[in-house]
């Protein structure tokens, strides 16, 4: 059976008019998946241009039908921005002249949609009649400049933030120093040994602080940070807080005001975290207000929500900070960004750790020199059922223990030694795992504190190794680690270890760990 075929023009194949329209209704579809205008730009002889033919979407890109601009160009090219358009004609002369490929990028004013972006690319044909003929297309890529920009804007505020934290870093350094020449050289109990251990005491612990904020954002960005939540009655938390930083306000002349509900506010939180979020818009509130001002801390309950209000009545912020204040980074490179001081990282741990809590943050100001409002908003919970008090534990009796540190930075090694020695324990060091692993089955020691991340094997492989041992059954072991989030705790619990430490250990909790040493 034969198909009928409908004719073609005379002296065509049979079927060639059939495969013309498959070829253009192939085109068309192409045409229509290309994120741009695919067109003609015709060149003439007298100067003067025309698109011959563009695809319909020329009326998205340009704001114009292409039957407009079919004869001339002109109402495209009249589009183009001022400081743009000079340069767009060279160029298009350019490639005429020496029949090169064109492409260029520039800003276009769009009927409907405001300034664009535009990226063409084309290849040059002279015709017979002494025209230039270009085929190729032009897209809107605003959105790509965009984030292009974006991407700039970011990697300079990152070698900024790098510049501000090697300086924040060297800041506390200096003191410490200086403090250690001096109880170097001045008898124990002179005042001015006091005051360098003082010193030395204040500037570590601002150190440390620095440290926190850094992970604490990384573990915020990478979703590792993970809350423990339980049922809180805010205003306590808010006094607590509030009390801890009060002696910052007074040393600053600056009145630290309460006002909260007459009655209990309840919210599911980690309370560590919550008064992180509340410590760190109070320290920002001391740094930007004056001598003689004022802040002020309140709560208020609404429909299913609490709302935590930090306000002062100091240097303020601009407008155009506000919608970028809690973004890493922003805050290191503008004097107005409310960074005296720091790594200008606190707003960005009250957004995550609000966020992370269900919650939000906004901030609000008049204008410079006239204050600033942050406000938290978090889901309010229901009061918990009363619960009895759990019976006081009772103190371990002290003794002393055989300990095995096993630390491959010598000095933090023989640091925790000295303390330890002090309480009268025996302690043993090692380096390594596998040294440390030979040094436990020598001393068999009733403790042993290892670091994580050791040069050969890690501290996992050394609890698994000597848990394994039968001998080494009643040893306790800690694991010491600068990361301290609970899987880090979960995966020491599971290779073996008793308990985890974050770095620097705090010696309470050592202490602690020791008094339970079986």
């Amino acid at each position: 059976m034969e198909t009928s075929r409908r004719p073609g023009p005379a002296g065509d194949p049979p079927g060639h008019a059939s495969e013309l329209e498959r070829l253009r209704d192939q085109l068309a579809k192409i045409a229509e998946s290309v994120p741009g205008v695919i067109c003609s730009y015709r060149l003439r002889a007298d100067g003067s241009a025309c698109f011959p033919f563009a695809t319909a979407a020329g009326e998205d890109v340009w704001g114009i039908s292409p039957s407009v601009v079919a004869e001339d160009a002109a109402p495209v090219f009249d589009r183009l921005h001022p400081d743009d358009a000079h340069r767009v004609g060279e160029r298009i002369a350019e490639a005429a002249r020496a029949g090169a490929r064109w492409h260029d990028r520039f800003r276009y004013q769009h009927p409907a949609k405001g300034l664009r972006w535009l990226e063409g690319w084309s290849v040059p044909k002279t015709e017979p009649d002494g025209s230039v003929l270009w085929h190729g297309f032009v897209m809107d890529v605003t959105d790509q400049v965009a984030a292009e920009q974006a991407l700039r804007d970011s990697d300079r505020r990152k070698s900024e933030f790098l510049a501000v934290l090697s300086h924040e870093l060297r800041n506390p350094l200096a003191p410490i120093r200086d403090g250690l020449y001096l109880l170097d050289r001045m008898p124990p109990g002179s005042p001015q040994a006091a005051r360098a251990r003082e010193v030395i005491h204040r500037q570590t612990d601002h150190l440390a602080r620095l440290v926190d904020d850094l992970l604490d954002v990384t573990r915020i960005s990478r979703g590792k940070m993970q809350l423990r939540r339980e049922r809180l009655e805010l205003r306590e938390l808010v006094r607590r807080t509030c009390d801890d930083h009060r002696p910052a306000f007074e040393q600053r002349g600056i009145e630290l005001r309460i006002a909260l509900p007459a009655g209990a506010v309840w919210v599911d939180a980690d309370a560590t975290r919550l008064a992180q979020v509340l410590g760190n818009l109070l320290q920002n509130a001391a740094k930007f207000t004056g001598e003689g001002g004022h802040v002020g801390v309140s709560a208020s309950t609404g429909p299913g929500e609490v709302q935590l209000r930090v306000a002062d009545d100091g240097i303020g912020l601009a407008p155009e900070l506000v919608p970028r204040l809690f973004e890493p980074f922003v805050q290191a490179e503008n004097g107005q960004a409310r960074t005296h001081g720091g790594l200008g990282l606190g707003l960005a741990l009250v957004k995550g750790l609000v966020e992370l809590h269900g919650g939000s943050v906004r901030a609000q100001s008049a204008g410079r020199d006239r204050g600033a409002t942050f406000t938290v908003t978090l889901p309010q919970a229901s009061a918990p059922a009363p619960r009895a008090s759990p019976p006081a534990a009772r103190p371990a009796a002290a003794r002393t223990l055989t300990v095995l540190v096993i630390e491959d930075n010598l000095d933090a090694a023989r640091t925790v030694a000295d303390l330890l020695e002090l309480d009268g324990h025996r302690v043993v060091i090692a380096t390594d795992g596998r040294s440390g692993i030979a040094r436990a089955r020598e001393a068999k020691p009733d403790f042993v504190l290892c670091d994580v991340g050791l040069p050969d094997v890690d501290g996992y492989e050394v609890a698994r190794t000597l848990r394994a041992d039968p001998a080494l059954a009643s040893t306790r072991l800690v694991a010491l680690s600068g990361y301290a989030q609970p899987e880090d705790k979960e995966r020491a619990r599971a290779a073996g270890f008793d308990a985890h430490l974050a770095k620097p250990a705090p010696f309470d909790e050592l202490h602690a760990l020791l008094a339970g040493a079986p």
